[in-house]
């Protein structure tokens, strides 16, 4: 990992996009790219967290939506304060979480923040890879391709793309993975409803794993907070930022409260890991299949950029196209298509990313850091009894959630009523 100060993160001019860095993003686009990076996946696991949590799964949606927007608004104080103080760090950061934990807690803080981060965009390509391949078994059921084949056949087939130096122009890919969603969640809603007649068995009783696995997934729906001093640090008006972060989530709750009621109501203890596998075989889960699934490839890329870049500078990887970064990103790849065959279960895989590295960086690490920040000197600024207090729960209340959804989710992955042979083991699965 790299050391030093904070200049040392920012980029050389010739490696930003002049176009862009003049521009900037406006409030509505940086919330439209919130809720794009943030409301993909989590919406097809949702209605299973609702089933393992029951109606108090409402309770959860509304608790962790909220406790994710006021930390991630947290966060953006931090950048905030930062830029006030040195100026030129606007629109010339590589990474600005970086910055901000190197400013609040010095290299050990840089050193955690970029450890979790990683392990986090590594666990969600996992998650994007299984998701991708269960829709590609269900809308090509017709060829001799299982769920195993087509991980290894999508990971051959975005190789190519994997290569390509670094994301440009993020806005466009935001804007079209939020419709994707949007329009995704529309049907998946309306299909629901039709299916409501349907007899079904009462929901299973909740249990303390279960609620945990599900407090779990629902922090992996409202985990996005690592990209939030990236995409601020590219506005504009940074210091505007927490209005994105408001619409975000109201836009996100949208999304996902009509789903996951549906989910719950409809379904109720037949609910799948991915709510898509409980749509009747029609037009309209085709569609959903293609609108989803075209959101995991374009974001399957993306996700994984920041470890390409982050590997390839710990192993001096030259930046321009070379023999070095084609063996890295391989080798990356091939570690994700691993994990995927090991663990093709991916609601467990998602609550443990959930519990663990989204609960540190989208909401414990960004509250430690605001505090840590206002007690310097540099910054001084003082934060109010009623905050602090806030600020403590926030810290406490993700810490415990974290740790036990973790280990529910662990305990789920081992348990022999949800565990899944790995794929070389069983590849008709």
């Amino acid at each position: 990992m790299e050391t030093g100060s904070s200049a040392d993160l920012i980029v050389n001019s010739n490696s930003i996009d002049s176009e862009s860095t003049v521009k900037g993003l406006s409030m509505l686009t940086a919330a439209i790219f919130i809720v794009g990076e943030m409301s993909g996946t989590g919406v097809l696991s949702l209605p299973k967290a609702m089933e393992q949590s029951n109606w108090s799964g409402l309770a959860l949606i509304l608790g962790c939506c909220a406790l994710s927007g006021y930390c991630g608004i947290r966060l953006s104080s931090c950048w905030t304060m930062i830029l006030e103080k040195d100026s030129s760090l606007k629109h010339g950061v590589r990474d600005p979480f970086s910055v901000i934990a190197f400013e609040a807690a010095g290299k050990l803080g840089r050193l955690i923040v970029e450890i979790s981060s990683y392990i986090q965009l590594f666990g969600v390509a996992v998650i994007f890879l299984l998701i991708a391949a269960h829709n590609f078994a269900s809308l090509f059921d017709m060829f001799f391709f299982h769920f195993c084949d087509w991980t290894i056949a999508i990971t051959i087939l975005m190789a190519p793309v994997a290569m390509l130096g670094t994301p440009k122009d993020f806005w466009p890919i935001a804007v079209g993975a939020m419709l994707f969603t949007g329009f995704a969640c529309i049907l998946i809603f309306a299909q629901s409803m039709r299916q409501i007649s349907d007899p079904l068995p009462p929901n299973d009783p909740v249990t303390f794993n279960s609620f945990f696995v599900s407090f779990g997934t629902i922090l992996f729906c409202f985990g996005g907070a690592v990209m939030f001093p990236t995409i601020q640090s590219d506005m504009i008006n940074p210091s505007q930022f927490y209005k994105s972060v408001i619409l975000s989530y109201l836009i996100m709750l949208l999304f996902y409260l009509p789903v996951g009621i549906a989910g719950l109501v409809v379904f109720a203890g037949l609910t799948k890991d991915n709510i898509i596998d409980n749509l009747q075989d029609n037009w309209i889960k085709t569609t959903v299949l293609i609108l989803i699934t075209g959101h995991l490839l374009t974001a399957f890329t993306i996700i994984l950029n920041p470890v390409f870049q982050g590997v390839e500078k710990v192993f001096n990887a030259p930046i321009n196209f070379s023999a070095k970064r084609v063996l890295i990103r391989s080798c990356i790849l091939i570690s994700v298509l691993f994990v995927a065959q090991s663990v093709p279960n991916f609601g467990p895989i998602l609550s443990f990313i959930g519990g663990s590295t989204v609960s540190l960086t989208s909401f414990i690490l960004p509250c430690i850091f605001y505090i840590l920040l206002c007690r310097k000197s540099k910054y001084s600024k003082v934060v109010s009894k009623l905050e602090m207090l806030a600020l403590f729960l926030c810290v406490v209340i993700s810490a415990i959630g974290g740790a036990i959804s973790t280990y529910s989710s662990i305990d789920a992955l081992v348990s022999p009523t949800t565990f899944v042979p790995p794929c070389y083991f069983n590849r008709t699965q």
